[in-house]
């Protein structure tokens, strides 16, 4: 699909696969939902697979698929 862009706010919630957070740190056991912070460096080190939900043009939740 190429390159997306979009906005995130700050209760933007990622839910990782591969159990660490963008920010590096490890992803919690409630789900491994993380926090923004490093998601564009996160984005930009390796392909991630992921599926966005939306509201209006800001993510909600972006979710990594294996």
């Amino acid at each position: 699909m190429g390159d997306v862009a979009f906005f995130t706010a700050d209760r933007t919630v990622v839910i990782v696969a591969g159990g660490t957070c963008p920010d590096g740190s490890e992803a919690s056991a409630d789900g491994s939902r993380c926090g923004i912070d490093g998601l564009e460096e996160w984005a930009k080190a390796s392909p991630h697979n992921v599926n966005v939900r939306f509201s209006g043009q800001v993510a909600t939740t972006i979710m990594e698929t294996q």
